[in-house]
C-alpha cells in the first residue's frame, strides 16, 4: 500500500503507480522486497512510524534506491529506473501512466506486432485436437 494511503490521504492514480513498482520488484526478486533501512516498507506494518516527523520519513525515502544487485541482471533495460521512479515517496514525483508506457523498460518489452499475438490468442481455443 502506498505511503500516502496508509497516512489516510485520498486515493489517486499515484497510489497505483506505487503498487505497480512494488509488484514488479516483488516479482523480480521472488519475494517481498525489503529496503536496507526498511523505513518505507515498515509504514504498512507499524502505526508508530506514522507519528514520526514527516521530514524524517521523506529523508529516509529519498535515500532508498533500488540496487541493481537486488534483482536478476537479465531484467535490465531500464528496470531500475522504472522501479525507482514508481517508488518515490512523494506521490507527485511518481510517473504518470503515459510516462510508464513510454519508459525504457516497457518499450524494450513491448511486442512489435500485437496483431499477430491477438490472432494467436483468439484462435488458440479453436484448434481441434487430433488424436
Amino acid at each position: 500500500m502506498a505511503p500516502e494511503r496508509i497516512q489516510g490521504d485520498l486515493y489517486k492514480i499515484h497510489s497505483d503507480v506505487w503498487s505497480l513498482g512494488l509488484s514488479l520488484l516483488e516479482m523480480a526478486l521472488g519475494h517481498f522486497p525489503e529496503s536496507p533501512s526498511q523505513s518505507i516498507l515498515k509504514l504498512s506494518c507499524s502505526t508508530t512510524i506514522l507519528t514520526t516527523n514527516q521530514s524524517n520519513q521523506e529523508e529516509a525515502a529519498s535515500s532508498e534506491k533500488v540496487s541493481e544487485n537486488t534483482y536478476p541482471k537479465a531484467i535490465g533495460h531500464g528496470f531500475e529506473s522504472l522501479i525507482s521512479s514508481c517508488l518515490q515517496h512523494n506521490p507527485l514525483d511518481r510517473p504518470r501512466p503515459h510516462q510508464i508506457i513510454q519508459s525504457e523498460f516497457i518499450q524494450a518489452h513491448n511486442p512489435p506486432n500485437t496483431h499477430s499475438l491477438a490472432l494467436f490468442v483468439q484462435n488458440f481455443g479453436r484448434q481441434k485436437n487430433i488424436d
